[in-house]
C-alpha cells in the first residue's frame, strides 16, 4: 500500500511539473504582459480621441496625404494652431486644440499651394465656435475635387445674355455661385445656385462696367456651410449690345 501511495505521489508531481512547463512556454511566447495590452490598444485605436477630426474626400472617395491646417481666428486675426496630413483612409486628427474663448473660432482649411488642377484652390470648414478641453469633435467630410470651367473661355469678350458653364462634381448636395471681379475692387456674386452646371447672366450687374477686364470663378458650398473656390479663373470682358434704329422710309 505504501508503495502504491509513493507511485501516485510521484505521478501527480510529474503532472504538475509538466503543466508548469507548458505554462512557462506559453508565457515565453507572449514575452510579457505589455505585448498583450499593446494588442488591446491597437484594437481600440479607432475609438474617439480628443481633438478635431474628420475625413477628406476626392470625388467622393477618401484621399490620403492631403495637408491640412487648423486655423485659430479672433478679431479677424488668423493664426495656425496645428497642422496634419490625411491618413490612408482619408481621416485626419488635430490634437493641439485648446479650449475656445468667446468670440474665437477654429476652421479646418486646405490650400492647393501647387495649383494642381485636380483640386480646388482652397477649402474652409464652417466655423467651429465652441470647443471644450479634451473634447472629441468630428466634422462632416468635405471634398476637394475641382470644378473645371468650360465657357465662356479664358480671355473672351461676351455680349449679354451670357451663360457660364462648368463641370459639376458628383456630389449633388453642392451649391454653386459665380464670382466676377477685378483687381480694383469691383466684384459681383451671383445668387447661390442649387446643384447645376450653368448660370445665365441676362443683364450687366450694377457692380460691373462694360469694356473692363474681369475674372470669373466658381464658389462651391457644402451643406454644412463649408466652402471653397475652383482652381481656374477665366478672363472676360463684357461689351454692350447696340440697337440701331433706321429712319422710317419716306413715301
Amino acid at each position: 500500500m505504501r508503495r502504491l501511495l509513493i507511485i501516485l505521489t510521484v505521478a501527480i508531481s510529474l503532472i504538475a511539473i509538466t503543466l508548469a512547463t507548458q505554462l512557462l512556454r506559453t508565457v515565453s511566447r507572449v514575452s510579457d504582459l505589455s505585448a498583450v495590452t499593446s494588442g488591446w490598444q491597437v484594437f481600440n485605436a479607432s475609438a474617439a480621441q480628443p481633438g478635431i477630426s474628420g475625413i477628406v474626400n476626392y470625388g467622393g472617395v477618401p484621399t490620403s496625404t492631403i495637408p491640412l491646417k487648423l486655423l485659430f481666428v479672433l478679431d479677424n486675426f488668423e493664426s495656425i494652431s496645428d497642422t496634419t496630413n490625411t491618413q490612408s483612409d482619408g481621416s485626419y486628427l488635430f490634437t493641439k486644440v485648446a479650449a475656445l474663448d468667446p468670440g474665437a473660432v477654429y476652421q479646418v482649411s486646405y490650400d492647393n499651394l501647387g495649383f494642381d488642377p485636380k483640386y480646388v484652390a482652397f477649402w474652409y470648414s464652417p466655423n467651429i465656435e465652441t470647443y471644450a478641453p479634451n473634447e472629441a469633435l468630428e466634422l462632416a467630410p468635405f471634398d476637394i475635387q475641382n470644378v473645371p470651367q468650360l465657357s465662356p473661355p479664358d480671355d473672351s469678350t461676351a455680349t449679354l445674355p451670357v451663360t457660364f458653364t462648368w463641370t459639376a462634381r458628383q456630389d449633388n448636395t453642392d451649391t454653386y455661385q459665380i464670382h466676377i471681379y477685378n483687381y480694383f475692387g469691383e466684384d459681383y456674386y451671383s445668387p447661390p445656385i442649387p446643384y447645376t452646371d450653368h448660370f445665365r447672366l441676362d443683364e450687366l450687374p450694377i457692380e460691373l462696367s462694360y469694356n473692363e477686364t474681369y475674372f470669373w470663378e466658381i464658389v462651391i458650398y457644402s451643406p454644412d456651410g463649408g466652402y471653397g473656390v475652383n482652381t481656374d479663373f477665366f478672363g472676360i470682358k463684357f461689351t454692350p449690345t447696340y440697337k440701331i434704329y433706321l429712319p422710317l422710309a419716306t413715301r
